[in-house]
């Protein structure tokens, strides 16, 4: 046990000096984030399907995750389960929109933005400006095309698509 004590002391040396593993940005900082401007907050409304979300690597699987967004009053209540930072995140609370493709949802420091919606609101992208959280949602099974769409808007933003699941 004696010669096993200057070892243990070694090891637990070196676990302390080991650098912390190197954190991904799921946004380049550099490329600025576009919301829809002219976004009519009732094209929302409905019940949407988790088809892919940003998440760092290594960060455990999750999903698909469901939204359900309903008027309430002058607000919109949404519920469900979303994932996020590769965790699935219950879902019941008030957002307020605040204009240009934007809500302010309760409790949470940064506005969700609309960065898009396909024309006819089958599917729509979820993201806040820092890149901590991207969902693309969609209200059915979402096709190739608007994967595509959705992969190509999220990279046009600054977005990580290649960490898309």
């Amino acid at each position: 046990m004696p010669r096993l004590k200057p070892l243990l002391a070694v090891l637990s040396l070196a676990a302390c000096s080991a650098a912390p593993p190197p954190q991904v940005s799921l946004h380049d900082k550099t490329v600025p984030v576009y919301s829809i401007a002219g976004l009519d907050p009732a094209r929302l409304h409905g019940t949407w399907t988790e088809a892919a979300h940003l998440a760092a690597p290594g960060a455990p699987a999750c999903g698909p995750g469901r939204l359900s967004i309903t008027p309430e009053g002058d607000r919109l209540r949404l519920s469900g389960q979303l994932c996020r930072a590769g965790r699935a995140a219950p879902l019941n609370k008030t957002a307020r929109y605040i204009g240009n493709g934007r809500l302010q949802v309760e409790g949470e420091a940064e506005a969700w933005w609309v960065i898009w919606a396909d024309y006819d609101s089958r599917s729509v992208i979820f993201a806040t400006p820092s890149g901590s959280f991207a969902s693309v949602l969609d209200r059915g099974v979402m096709p190739g095309d608007r994967r595509k769409a959705a992969r190509d808007m999220l990279a046009y933003n600054g977005y990580r698509a290649d960490l898309l699941r």
